[in-house]
């Protein structure tokens, strides 16, 4: 069988890995500039869940970097007039093209080798990824693969080959996500008395912070998943849970930082008052970005910076278009699935599953972002009338920028500027975040060692 015809997350729990090529001569300054996705690719490469192969490069610095890094790096040799690739997942006759004046000729038309092109034909490969030869996977979308591959089969290790299980995964995920929540909530908990009315109320909404968050990334894996497995029908129903649930969650952490604001810096409002319905974080829109909610004129007497980051145009856009979406999920005609085959010259075309959402949506984003970013596809909303988005990129988008806003947020709060810190308080908040950066668990040392 050709694995390239099969996709390795069609059947989960799976009964083979992922078979993976990369063309190492797409990456040359990638690798030699330790790119991040390198750094993952490579810890994961590490592990013994999955087969990374990574082809032949005349660059002597990458060799060097690859051997250091002990990936499985393949040899092509001549045997009589046939071609051998080696490495340690395959050994294996992939080509007869032996003439050299053709491999030079093919080699200067297409800025590649004929080798490297004959291996990737035979199909001995789910997924082989290059950035100079068609029909390749990106590699940001292979890490999506193995992340989701890993975390659907109930994987989860560092690159020590140390299994941490799903809590410890689920708990290192989100604190290397959030630093500067981590810093806030260990420097709340050491001033306890600075709120000694609301200090349970605060504590509360910092968990409910963390703990969205965290259902968020399950969230964005479920999504992941079913746009990275063949599509069908059958995912529309699991593709809209995954997606309401996502879209619930982000304005709940909205609505989390809006009341963690309030009580850090005195607003007045409390969650046991009528007055509770005037915190959000959505301000009507105006073109100067002033504030227009009473929650917002609270906020910029109290901390004007703050204030300003949320009106800006990105902020206050990232903010207010996904309301829309929010409300046809809770309140109006739901989101709408589509499956659609992308026009292609072969055989087996790529089928995306869309989701139709409100066209308000792009109206708002049009004031700061490109659509498209979000995820928008032109083509199919045009001839469809109606805006449909493809569900991959639109997560991955949103989720990083919310994970940005949320880490800018709790870097503002500055609970030094709040209450006056003693010696004494000062010297203790600087040895939790030590004793937090060395904790075996979930410190800095084990989120290094996160491949996924």
């Amino acid at each position: 069988m050709r694995l390239n015809d099969v996709n390795p997350l069609d059947q989960i729990p799976v009964p083979a890995v992922p078979i993976i090529l990369i063309h190492t001569d797409s990456f040359i300054e990638e690798i030699k500039n330790g790119a991040e996705s390198f750094k993952r690719l490579f810890k994961i490469s590490s592990l013994d869940t999955t087969s990374i192969v990574f082809t032949p490069t005349n660059d002597p610095r990458v060799n060097q970097i690859l051997q250091e890094q002990e990936v499985d790096l393949a040899s092509y040799y001549l045997q009589g007039n046939q071609y051998i690739v080696k490495s340690n997942y395959i050994h294996a006759l992939f080509s007869y093209e032996t003439e050299e004046e053709d491999a030079k000729n093919f080699l200067r038309e297409n800025g590649y080798t004929l080798n490297d092109s004959m291996l990737i034909g035979n199909r001995y490969f789910h997924y082989y990824v290059s950035t100079l030869i068609k029909n390749a996977t990106p590699i940001d979308k292979i890490l999506d693969v193995l992340q989701v591959f890993h975390v659907k089969n109930g994987i989860f290790k560092s690159d020590r080959n140390a299994s941490i299980g799903q809590f410890f995964y689920d708990l290192i995920a989100v604190n290397k996500q959030l630093p500067s929540y981590k810093n806030l909530f260990i420097h709340f908990n050491h001033l306890k008395t600075g709120y000694p009315d609301d200090f349970d109320t605060i504590e509360n909404l910092l968990q409910s912070l963390n703990d969205r968050m965290i259902l968020m990334n399950k969230a964005v894996i479920e999504l992941k998943y079913q746009s990275l497995r063949t599509v069908t029908n059958n995912a529309s129903t699991e593709v809209m849970y995954h997606l309401s649930y996502f879209v619930v969650l982000v304005t709940g952490v909205y609505d989390n930082l809006a009341w963690i604001i309030n009580y850090l810096y005195g607003l007045g409002y409390s969650l046991e008052h009528i007055n509770r319905t005037k915190v959000k974080l959505q301000n009507v829109h105006n073109p100067t970005n002033k504030p227009t909610e009473a929650y917002y004129k609270n906020l910029l007497h109290k901390a004007p910076g703050i204030c300003k980051y949320l009106l800006s145009d990105k902020i206050s856009c990232l903010i207010d278009f996904i309301y829309p979406l929010r409300d046809a999920i809770q309140h109006r005609s739901f989101i709408k699935p589509l499956t659609v085959s992308k026009v292609s010259s072969s055989k087996k075309s790529p089928v995306k599953l869309l989701i139709q959402f409100p066209k308000d949506v792009r109206k708002i984003l049009h004031r700061h972002f490109s659509p498209i970013a979000f995820g928008f596809e032109e083509d199919t909303s045009r001839s469809m009338r109606r805006d449909y988005y493809d569900i991959h990129i639109f997560s991955k988008t949103l989720h990083s920028e919310i994970i940005d806003l949320v880490n800018i947020i709790c870097a503002r709060i500055d609970l030094s500027e709040l209450i006056m810190l003693s010696p004494e308080q000062q010297n203790n908040i600087e040895n939790a975040i030590k004793n937090y950066e060395k904790n075996p668990f979930v410190g800095l040392s084990v989120q290094q060692d996160m491949a996924y």
